[in-house]
């Protein structure tokens, strides 16, 4: 343990070792304990209050101190601690394979849900989170901050329908995904898509007009008739 905590010189190598989940913030070395390891004093961001902490255990990668104790949730919920962690790791970790689409176009997560956890969890729980629904700040807001005021939940279909490389046109003034005019229109998705695929120079109403389109005329790639083959049987002497 003291061979770890010998690589930490100064107070900025340990500041990016702390996980961005953690509600620590070290203001500086403070000197070593009775057992001769690296200690830093720190302030608890949900209390403030400040307190010692051994620097191989706030920067810990598999089981690190994120709070003075006093970060118990009134109930915490795995599933919104793992969608709040990839959140912050999305928007501010270089390494993460999702960062060149949030952090690396500007996106940022409001101080209020980056400093707290719990403060993203009551959020959640009163606006409509339930198990299988997703985080959106598209719909809201325009796409670059996480906050209470620009996030929904949102079913996954919906969320697909609103996501950056997803098809909109203007549909009597107002801008709607491919899938919304499909289903507000009340023609099967498959069948929209398929006439868009075939004809990509006819306009939005065009295709939504189905004189356009009349019964028998087949939409998509055509099937080569199977010709089935009776087998010959053996001839028995």
């Amino acid at each position: 343990m003291e061979k770890m905590s010998n690589k930490f010189k100064t107070i900025e190598d340990v500041i990016a070792k702390i996980p961005l989940r953690s509600q620590i913030q070290a203001l500086c070395m403070d000197g070593r304990d009775n057992q001769n390891i690296k200690m830093a004093r720190c302030i608890c961001l949900r209390c403030k209050k400040e307190f010692r902490a051994r620097i191989v255990r706030i920067t810990s990668a598999k089981n690190p101190i994120l709070s003075c104790g006093c970060k118990k949730y009134t109930h915490s919920i795995p599933i919104l601690l793992n969608c709040h962690g990839k959140m912050i790791a999305r928007c501010y970790k270089e390494t993460d394979g999702n960062y060149p689409n949030y952090g690396g176009r500007g996106v940022q997560v409001c101080q209020e849900w980056r400093d707290n956890y719990q403060n993203f969890l009551d959020w959640s729980l009163s606006n409509g989170w339930k198990r299988g629904l997703q985080l959106d700040k598209d719909i809201l807001g325009d796409g670059m901050l996480y906050s209470p005021a620009t996030c929904c939940w949102i079913t996954r279909q919906m969320n697909t329908c609103y996501r950056r490389d997803s098809a909109r046109f203007d549909l009597y003034g107002i801008i709607l995904p491919f899938t919304t005019i499909a289903k507000i229109m009340n023609i099967p998705f498959g069948t929209l898509s398929g006439r868009r695929f075939k004809n990509k120079h006819m306009t939005i109403y065009e295709l939504l007009d189905s004189n356009n389109f009349p019964l028998g005329q087949k939409v998509g790639t055509k099937r080569k008739p199977y010709n089935y083959k009776i087998p010959r049987t053996k001839k028995t002497k």
